[in-house]
């Protein structure tokens, strides 16, 4: 299924506080944009992933998009806005 990628009229809402395993198996995920609207009240961080937390792990991925981190008030990163223990491999954000 083909979906429209984001936009700043229609942002990535990013996945929060995640603990579980999420392999990408080389696949990209391209049109990605974040800002500071992507984000939820509880969360840290702006990326795919707001933050991976102990247990967690992210890997073989490659995300490819855009982040408007103006006024996100955030730490930032394309694959994880905030790594808090957890485990990020084989991963690129272009």
């Amino acid at each position: 299924m083909f979906k429209e990628p984001a936009s700043a009229e229609k942002p990535w809402t990013a996945i929060g506080n995640f603990t579980g395993t999420f392999d990408g198996d080389r696949h990209t995920i391209s049109g990605l944009y974040l800002n500071s609207s992507s984000i939820g009240g509880v969360d840290r961080g702006l990326g795919l992933f707001t933050s991976v937390d102990q247990g967690g792990t992210v890997e073989n991925l490659t995300v490819k998009g855009e982040i408007d981190g103006t006024n996100a008030g955030v730490v930032v990163g394309g694959i994880v806005g905030k790594n808090n223990g957890g485990t990020i491999s084989n991963c690129t954000s272009i």
